[in-house]
């Protein structure tokens, strides 16, 4: 079959001549000045299309709406509900800005890595161990150290004829760090260090590791109560807690011993040979159910402890008086029974917003069960009061602290009352002042718990005194006082000050 002599069929035609290239023609002549495409063999990049970037953000593309791209909220989504206020999220970034990815999330964030929950120190080794505590830091910490009733362990028992461990070493060097007012790098080591070696538990043939574990969660607990860090502190309370009860600390009276779930230990402490080692035990209990109480004071949280178990552990500070009556009326028995009253009146309270209806038959019983513990601790205050120059000694420190737990507790039962009831306005306004009187006669510094205390009592404040009253302008200086100390005494200073002053 002929063809044509202006029309070709489809074929390769090879220009040998002068460039030696493939075109591929179609009823023109290959060397015409139209060429359909070049073959792979030239060295000529393959142009990519473009792509397109919104300038708009994603939320306006997504409602197909006009955007003036201002960061980091854009003028449609503060001005259009549901007016959020977070940052607009866009495809492309400025000039000079980290890069982002789709999601919004920075890519150096996905990049670093990833923490487990149950191990959140794994992922990098912990620094340099610290030195172990000396007998001469030791003895600066109880020296300074404010709640010497939460530190259970003998200091003698320290040293022989067991060594400190490193999780409590790293906690008591954490406190004497801060007792010394020596933040910074430093701190923050030691803070990484004390997390890292509580991950340890010991065994159960150890009793003096499962003590000093539970000593260095209460003592982080307490550092975490000082600097208003409820989450971690918390955490703390919860591990000690469930070491106590694990361990049968609860279980070491004379009573009939019952079964009882068994957690971390199969079976509890070997019973202790000497007196010291009982003390230390019964003392470590009450250090456990006082702080978890503290913690149900500051959160308002429900307790770690289960209302179900009995307990048959004797009051602390004398284990050979296991049935004396003279034994519940020691500085650190009264002061854990106060503790007991404040964590039930709160979760009376708490767990039941009607109660003013239909709870009279709970809420008579604990209120007069307070007042009676008023008068208990007024006839055994025999100890001599110290000067607000003075230092006050362990034993008073007490005593404040039983007093300002058992006030806050009355307070809390009925200031919710006040409306209506004349005996209880006059019972919130007594709890009140007698709580001013406290707090502006103990060194408050020295113990975590007064910080939540004056932190009910500036509510309270807030809600029903005057600005010339004595109790403002006291709780106004006290909490000026802890305003350095911690954040949550600030944030009250701030709004006391800025409504009365």
């Amino acid at each position: 079959m002929g063809v044509s002599k202006n029309r070709f069929p489809w074929f390769l035609c090879c220009d040998s001549a002068r460039a030696g290239r493939l075109y591929i023609a179609r009823g023109r002549h290959p060397h015409s000045s139209s060429m359909v495409m070049e073959s792979a063999m030239s060295n000529s990049p393959v142009p990519v299309k473009k792509k397109y970037i919104h300038k708009a953000c994603m939320n306006c593309q997504r409602r197909k709406m006009r955007c003036d791209a201002t960061r980091p909220v854009c003028g449609q989504c503060l001005l259009r509900p549901p007016r959020l206020g977070t940052p607009c999220r866009y495809q492309h970034s400025l000039p000079g800005a980290r890069e982002e990815s789709p999601a919004g999330t920075s890519t150096s964030m996905l990049n670093e890595p990833r923490i487990e929950l149950w191990e959140p120190y794994a992922f990098s080794p912990l620094p340099e161990i610290a030195p172990h505590t000396s007998r001469e830091k030791l003895d600066f910490f109880l020296h300074r150290f404010g709640c010497r009733h939460l530190f259970f362990l003998s200091p003698s028992g320290l040293f022989y004829p067991w060594s400190i461990s490193r999780g409590l070493s790293c906690v008591l060097d954490l406190w004497i760090n801060r007792l010394s007012n020596a933040e910074g790098n430093d701190h923050q080591t030691l803070l990484a260090l004390a997390r890292g070696h509580l991950n340890d538990i010991p065994q159960v043939e150890d009793p003096a590791g499962v003590l000093q574990t539970i000593q260095a969660a209460l003592l982080l607990s307490l550092y975490f109560l000082d600097t208003s860090h409820r989450c971690e502190g918390r955490y703390y309370c919860a591990i000690a807690t469930s070491l106590a009860i694990t361990a049968r600390l609860h279980r070491l009276g004379s009573a009939p011993q019952t079964s009882f779930p068994s957690f971390a230990f199969s079976e509890g402490l070997p019973i202790p040979t000497t007196i010291e080692q009982r003390r230390e035990m019964i003392d470590a209990f009450w250090s456990v159910v006082i702080m978890n109480n503290y913690w149900v004071a500051a959160s308002g949280l429900p307790s770690f402890i289960p209302c179900d178990v009995s307990m048959s552990t004797p009051w602390p500070n004398d284990p050979t008086l296991e049935n004396s009556h003279a034994l519940r009326h020691a500085p650190f028995a009264l002061l854990a029974q106060a503790s007991i009253l404040l964590e039930r009146t709160i979760a009376f309270v708490g767990n039941d917003s009607g109660f003013l209806a239909g709870r009279s038959n709970i809420f008579s019983p604990l209120g007069h069960r307070l007042e009676c513990f008023i008068n208990l601790l007024q006839m055994y205050d025999t100890l001599p009061h110290s000067t607000p120059g003075q230092r006050s000694n362990p034993e008073e420190h007490i005593r404040l602290v039983t007093y300002a737990l058992v006030y806050t507790a009355i307070l809390r039962l009925h200031a919710p009352r006040m409306h209506g009831h004349e005996d209880a306005r006059v019972k919130s306004f007594e709890a009140a002042s007698a709580l001013c009187a406290i707090v502006s006669n103990a060194r408050v510094w020295e113990d975590p718990i007064f910080v939540p205390i004056c932190s009910g009592l500036t509510e309270f404040c807030l809600t029903w005194m005057d600005s010339g009253s004595v109790e403002v302008q006291t709780a106004i200086i006290v909490l000026q006082m802890l305003a350095s100390r911690s954040p949550l005494a600030g944030h009250c200073f701030l709004r006391l000050s800025g409504r009365f002053t």
